[in-house]
């Protein structure tokens, strides 16, 4: 039905939701169902540690991602949280792994969770807290209200850069400026 996912969306200046302001959408799934995704440059929540204290994991952690910051992933079932990573040639697939988009997976294991908070190294790991998700027709509606601009999925995107550096080098990648592309921009999906 589209070939919008997997991809990126990337939120049009000014969006008048304060979740998804300057936001890049990691878009997993698009069909007649809907359109599922995470919020790749959400802000923090909160850290490492916090979240494995909240879901007694706390003698787990280890140095190698205490660091790490949850960020939002979407304002859906917030309770969840999902791993972001890119994919590595080295690495053996991980548990519920899946490919989201060429060179980035995720999965939202509670055992692959435990095995970062004791040590696994996953680099560029990103941890994000609930999800993106759209009714069926409603990203269709906000794409061509010019609330979006549809992107390639790239992993260097996604994993080298943070918050509105990443949002302002997802526009650049894809050859448009921020303020040529607003919301009154209209996009035919």
């Amino acid at each position: 039905m589209s070939d919008l996912a997997p991809g990126f969306l990337l939120a049009a200046p000014p969006l008048t939701d304060g979740h998804f302001d300057r936001s890049v959408v990691l878009l997993a799934s698009h069909d007649e169902q809907g359109a599922f995704g995470w919020i790749v440059n959400g802000n923090p929540l909160l850290s490492f540690t916090e979240l494995l204290k909240g879901i007694g994991l706390e003698n787990h952690l280890s140095l190698a991602h205490r660091d790490i910051k949850v960020q939002a992933g979407g304002p859906v079932s917030q309770e969840q949280v999902w791993l972001l990573y890119p994919q590595r040639a080295e690495l053996k697939p991980l548990e519920d792994e899946i490919e989201v988009a060429p060179g980035i997976c995720a999965c939202a294991s509670k055992a692959v969770l435990t095995q970062v908070a004791g040590g696994l190294v996953i680099p560029q790991l990103r941890l994000v807290a609930g999800y993106a998700g759209w009714a069926p027709e409603q990203l269709e509606t906000e794409l061509s209200e010019g609330a979006w601009l549809p992107a390639k999925a790239e992993s260097k995107v996604c994993f080298n850069h943070r918050g509105s550096e990443m949002w302002t080098h997802a526009f650049e990648r894809a050859g448009v400026s921020p303020i040529g592309f607003n919301s009154k921009t209209k996009f035919e999906a």
